[in-house]
This record gives C-alpha cells, structure tokens and sequence, in this order.
C-alpha cells in the first residue's frame, strides 16, 4: 500500500517537473494533480482503514474493546415544530376612573368585587358650594327673564328703545348660560360606572380629597379577554391569522387552544418583534388581566419525516453534521459515519431532510467519541 503512495507522488512530481509554456497552463496542471492526489489519498485512506479493521479482527494478539451503544430504529414519522413565546391576559375594558374636578368625597356607594352596571353611581364628591352658586344664579336668572319678557312685550309695542331690549335679552341669556355650566359642574361630581363590569378596586376612602391626578376606582369587564405576545420578525411569513395556538398557564396549571386573531402590522425597531393577539374564551372566569401565559404556535408540520434525537447529532472540525447509525456484517457490529443536513428542531429531536433514508439504526447514546468504523456493542 505504502508503495502505491510512494508511485503516484513520483509520478505527480516527475510530472510537475516539466518546464510549462505558460504560466496559467501550469497553474492548471498543479491544481488537476492536487486534486488527483487527494482523491487517490482519500481512495488509499478507506482501503487502509477497511485493513485495519479486519487485521484487527483476526489478529488474536490484538484485544478490541467494543463500545457499549444504545440505539434506535428511524421509522418516518410526523414531525411538527411551534414556537413558544410568553404572552400577557389582558381585558379590553379595564380602566381607572378618575374625578374631573378637585373636591372632597363625600359618598362610595360601591365596594370591592361588586358587580356594576353601566351609568351606575359609584362615587359623590362635595357639591355644596356648586349647589350655593346654582342656586344664586337661578334667582339672577328667574329675574333676568322676567326683565327681559316685559321689555319684549314692550318693544313689540314700540315701546322703548332697542338697546334696552337688548340689554335685557344679554341678561337673560348670559344667566341661562352660566346656570348650564354650573350644573354640569355638579355633574361632575358624581362619578358613574361607563360599562358594566367588575369594581376591582377602591382607592381613596371618604372624606379624603379626590382630584383628576389620583385614581378614584379600577373597573373592569372580563368579558373580552385576550393575550398578546411579541414574535421575532422572522417569523412574518410563518403567522397568519387562524393559526392554531396551544395556551399554557403555569400558574392555574391548566392548557386551552385557540386561534391567532390578529397579527400586528408595525414592527417595533427596537427589538424586532411584531404583536400578535390571541382572543379567550370568556366563559373562562380563572383568567385575570397580566396573567402570564405561555403559547405554542405551529411553525411547520411534515408528515412520514426522517427525525431523529438531537442529541444524536454531532459536527466535525469542519461543521459539517453527521450521525452514527449501526453496520453489521459477518464480524460484529460497527460505527458507521452519516452525513446528514438538518432542518427544525423541537422537543429534543430534529427533522433530517438529507443523508437519511428512513429505516437506520442509529446511535443515540455512546456515539460520542466514536470513529468511523469503531467496533461497537449494541444494548438491548
């Protein structure tokens, strides 16, 4: 063997020896001789190892020692990946309710987890120096329109000027107009329920001081649930509308399915992610607003694939993948190396779309370490 080495590197280089016409034609020479060798070398390198092997099989003075390996059989199965991303319950009706104007709390006619309905009084503040006003500026007003329908009757009449009808038609109307205004003030102070929901929460006790900065009640309505969640943008093409999704909530321990029922438009720039939503079952009354839930997404789905064991797989100096799958011939069990390509991987195994065929035995555990025709002994 050593001397067909030997031959062939002679004759590569009584070859290259030779004086070239042209530079570029040399080049060429040197790269097909490279080439030839490495083939041949590869060529010899497997003739060498194959006589390894059976020397050291035959040779009695020679004791191998098999590695214990436990294998599987690949058979084609469906194999499906999702994406799993945290999302967030949130309710489409959950606000805090606020005073429109700075006054003392006088009445909570509500308490907490009572159910309210829409136009509901929950709250009165202070209106007795709005009701004083209203009071002063109805008697200015009851006066102003008594004026003002004598000196109309009057200039119906011809009877005096017109600048004192209009001065007294000014009257009446300013009084009118600052009478509306001090009863929507009034209105002001009490607080009521927008929509029918849920009194969550009371913040002030009475007595104290409401203002429009400080929240007054947390009302919501847990009618409308959904959850919304942040998916990576490569995701754009994969998420539609529909999909179906798998919910966890490790909290309640419980799991639902349901569908995608929107997907965002805007990608945020600062993290490349875009929004989905994912609308719940209201019959569900577990649920809260800010209740983590985890989701799974189907990604892709194949059926009768080639998957094996991630862990199975291994990556040489170069990077290339490859496994070990199980060669038995009359002299025992050996490893033998399987270039593979893989696709997605999800729940520990991985989906083979190249390198192979469907019924190998692979190895799964004890591969590591292993080389190219090691002998090997298969668990049962």
């Amino acid at each position: 063997m050593k001397r067909i080495i030997v031959v062939a590197l002679a004759t590569v280089f009584i070859a290259s020896c030779g004086q070239p016409e042209e530079v570029d034609k040399e080049l060429g020479n040197l790269l097909h001789q490279r080439d030839s060798m490495q083939e041949l070398i590869s060529k010899v390198s497997q003739q060498l190892n194959e006589v390894k092997k059976q020397i050291n099989l035959k040779d009695t003075t020679i004791q191998i020692k098999s590695v214990l390996v436990s294998t599987v059989v690949l058979k084609p199965e469906k194999f499906e990946h999702y994406l799993e991303v945290h999302g967030i319950v949130e309710t489409r009706k959950n606000i805090t309710l606020n005073a429109e104007i700075n006054s003392v709390i006088r009445t909570i006619k509500v308490f907490e987890g009572e159910k309210v309905t829409k136009g509901q009084v929950l709250v009165v503040l202070d209106q007795e120096i709005i009701q004083k006003n209203i009071n002063e500026v109805e008697t200015a007003f009851e006066y102003a329109n008594t004026v003002f329908q004598r000196q109309e009757k009057l200039w119906k009449q011809n009877i005096g000027s017109e600048m004192q009808y209009l001065e007294a038609k000014n009257r009446k109307e300013s009084m009118e107009q600052k009478l509306k205004t001090l009863k929507s003030q009034r209105e002001m102070t009490i607080v009521k329920a927008p929509f029918s929901g849920i009194v969550d929460e009371i913040f002030p006790k009475e007595g104290e001081m409401a203002s429009p900065m400080a929240p007054l009640i947390r009302l919501m309505n847990l009618d409308e649930m959904y959850i919304t969640a942040d998916l990576p943008e490569n995701y754009l093409k994969t998420i539609k509308e529909g999909n179906q999704v798998m919910i966890k909530f490790p909290s309640l321990d419980i799991e639902m399915a349901s569908k995608i029922g929107r997907v965002g438009q805007f990608i945020n720039p600062a993290n490349r992610t875009f929004k989905v939503q994912i609308n719940l079952d209201k019959s569900n009354e577990v649920l809260k607003p800010n209740l983590l839930a985890i989701m799974l997404i189907k990604t892709f789905e194949k059926d009768s694939a080639a998957v094996v064991s991630s862990a199975a797989i291994q990556y040489d100096a170069k990077g290339k993948e490859f496994v070990f799958v199980v060669q038995k011939d009359g002299l025992g069990y050996f490893a033998k190396r399987s270039d593979i390509k893989s696709g997605q991987s999800y729940n520990n195994k991985t989906f083979i779309f190249e390198g192979l065929s469907g019924n190998e035995q692979i190895i799964i555990e004890g591969a590591r370490g292993l080389k190219e025709n090691d002998k090997i002994n298969v668990s049962q």
